[in-house]
């Protein structure tokens, strides 16, 4: 049977260390405690509606969650890799553009839920000190998983090994994300991103804004302020047949 209805859900990945840094910070420091309930065959971890669980797969290659949980949402704590090695704590929506080389299904976009994108890099960069050393960015929209049935976002810790243990950004990224989804503010928009690098420089700006900043002119690509985004697409993808988006509408969207 089916738990956790209308509870976000995050989910650490054994293979992977910072999502294990990030689940022990929750556990050791924010409250998380353990339900006494298994989740195929590692402890599931609970603070107020929020519910913390571990596998063992690949985080971008999860089983069928649904099989298990019916939540608002699935934050994925992850590491980010990045070649030019900059300390970046980046978060993203999931989906392949194109074929799916690193999980999700070929052409498929994930399910949105803008605000907690928007949410999570606001309270982040209000962590001051704690994230002064780090790079916070939106991540264009890319891997898996993409076929769940409720939002998805990913939280990440990057670029490196030393940046994937590092504790103090583990309490940064914790604190912000809790913060995010206690206040659980709403935005009045919602757009979708075209255009840009994978670390979208404008679009992000858009993301930080006080929500009394209004967009005073029109752009090339699709953007808004004082809202929020639903996916970014980079003007590397190459698109050959449109993707399929797993709901008729991005949730919380109010469209």
């Amino acid at each position: 049977s089916r738990s956790a209805a209308n509870r976000p859900w995050s989910r650490s990945s054994s293979k992977d260390p910072a999502s294990q840094n990030l689940a022990r910070e929750l556990v050791e420091n924010q409250g998380f405690a353990s339900t006494r309930i298994a989740f195929r065959g590692r402890a599931l971890h609970q603070k107020d509606s929020l519910l913390l669980a571990t596998i063992d797969e690949e985080i971008i290659r999860p089983p069928n969650l649904d099989d298990y949980f019916n939540p608002q949402a699935y934050i994925f704590l992850s590491k980010h890799r990045a070649k030019s090695g900059v300390p970046s704590l980046t978060a993203h929506t999931t989906g392949n553009f194109g074929e799916a080389e690193l999980g999700g299904n070929p052409r498929e976009i994930a399910r949105v839920n803008p605000d907690l994108l928007k949410n999570y890099l606001i309270s982040l960069t209000k962590q001051g000190e704690a994230v002064s050393g780090y790079q916070v960015t939106a991540e264009a929209t890319h891997h898996g998983p993409t076929s769940l049935n409720k939002p998805v976002l990913f939280v990440e810790i990057g670029s490196d090994e030393e940046n994937w243990k590092d504790r103090d950004a583990a309490k940064a990224v914790a604190s912000a994300l809790l913060q995010s989804l206690r206040e659980a503010r709403s935005w009045d928009k919602v757009a979708v991103g075209f255009g840009g690098t994978h670390y979208p420089e404008k679009f992000n700006k858009l993301l930080l804004e006080d929500d009394r900043i209004r967009l005073r002119r029109h752009c090339s690509q699709v953007c808004t302020s004082r809202g929020r985004l639903g996916a970014l697409r980079p003007n590397t993808s190459e698109i050959h047949q449109a993707p399929q988006v797993r709901s008729p509408r991005l949730e919380g969207s109010g469209s």
